[in-house]
């Protein structure tokens, strides 16, 4: 049987995300870019940015029959989300955490679902 071409095959992905973004300092009309982040020399302030992001990815029966995905050790279908909380304290100093959990279709021997996964991991970002 002649392997299908990748242009027969169909696959899809998604992906959502969402950003909220609130400046921990008082709402007094000014320009909060300029007042925003803290500093040694002046009284400043700091922001806070909340995420959330859902994304998928959809394989289909075509790449499993050219061989192209093993059934027993790759899912059919993964969909996950994450939500996030990004604080910024400076212009130099980030602190990020993230949780996401991820579910799969397929991905085991006997057809069965791979256990859906967690993943919560805090970042500290300095930049110079």
């Amino acid at each position: 049987m002649a392997r299908a071409a990748w242009s027969d095959l169909a696959r899809g992905a998604w992906d959502e995300a969402k950003r909220a973004f609130r400046a921990l300092c008082e709402r007094d009309g000014k320009d909060l870019a300029g007042r925003l982040f803290l500093s040694p020399f002046k009284k400043g302030k700091s922001a806070l940015e909340r995420t959330a992001r859902v994304h998928g990815l959809e394989i289909d029966g075509g790449s499993v029959a050219a061989g192209l995905v093993d059934v027993t050790k790759s899912a059919r279908e993964i969909s996950a989300w994450a939500v996030g909380l990004n604080w910024s304290l400076t212009r130099n100093i980030k602190q990020v955490a993230d949780f996401e959990r991820t579910t799969f279709e397929g991905g085991t021997a006997g057809g069965k679902d791979r256990a859906a996964e967690n993943v919560f991991f805090i970042r500290t970002q300095l930049s110079f």
